[in-house]
């Protein structure tokens, strides 16, 4: 049979198998890159033990930030296996791997707000970060967490409904991800002072990131994702919304009444 005379159906039915592999392991690779990004972004901590821009960790939090970026760390890792053993066929691996990742979270929750706020308190009350004085950028790492275990808790209520599931494990790690890129000084470099600086300010990078998995998944798979869609449109709302409060006087008056 020659090529020309292979019928358009014909040709879409050999595609089928190729974007159906691509798409199964999609949020593998998704994963994976979240993960390069976020050992590009600490790399300073990771090779160093250095903390951003390159000065030592604050001795008074050093062993609980080191906890904090191991529980991450394991997190990351176990993001990656967890699609792939799906796209393997391993179910019952993947199901044990779970309980492990839901363990994590529920660290990476505890000792997130506990950086947070130990963060704030031995950072000079003079300390402007990423365009934030200091009482204000607490929303930040604060609700960043927060955000990330609310997307995970709802991961694990729709645990039986892959497609939602998947998404929101990947969204809710996606958000964290304002972390590392914010310590990539040549990507802040392209945002911090336009108007994307005032809309969703260190989210920048999660938002671009976000849009542009969502758009590969829909050239993959040649359908739109509709949880996947949702769960990068509530990403992107609630990257907006914690960015406009951290701006608002009212919020650092109630950080200074908390945290002192």
């Amino acid at each position: 049979m020659t090529q020309a005379s292979v019928s358009p159906a014909h040709r879409a039915r050999l595609r089928r198998p190729a974007r159906a592999k691509a798409g199964r392991y999609f949020f593998t690779v998704a994963a994976a890159i979240m993960l390069v990004l976020t050992f590009l972004g600490f790399s300073a901590f990771y090779l160093r033990g250095m903390a951003f821009p390159n000065r030592p960790i604050s001795p008074p939090i050093k062993g609980l930030i080191i906890f904090h970026a191991v529980c991450m760390s394991l997190w990351m890792g176990v993001l990656v296996l967890q699609p792939a053993l799906i796209a393997a066929g391993n179910r019952k691996l993947h199901m044990k791997l779970g309980k492990a990742a839901a363990a994590f979270a529920a660290l990476i929750l505890v000792t997130g707000v506990i950086v947070a706020v130990r963060a704030t308190q031995v950072t000079p009350p003079d300390a402007v970060i990423l365009g934030f004085p200091r009482l204000n950028f607490f929303a930040i790492p604060l609700f960043t967490v927060l955000a990330f275990a609310a997307f995970v808790a709802a991961a694990i209520a729709y645990r039986r409904k892959p497609r939602i599931h998947r998404a929101l494990m990947i969204a809710g790690t996606l958000i964290t991800l304002s972390a590392p890129l914010n310590r990539i000084q040549m990507l802040n470099d392209v945002y911090i002072g336009t108007v994307w600086d005032r809309i969703v300010g260190p989210y920048f990078w999660v938002v671009i990131l976000g849009v542009a998995l969502l758009a590969a998944r829909s050239i993959i798979t040649r359908a739109l994702d509709r949880p996947f869609a949702v769960a990068i449109a509530a990403t992107t709302l609630i990257s907006i919304g914690i960015v406009q409060l951290a701006r608002t006087d009212q919020w650092a008056h109630l950080v200074a009444w908390m945290i002192n």
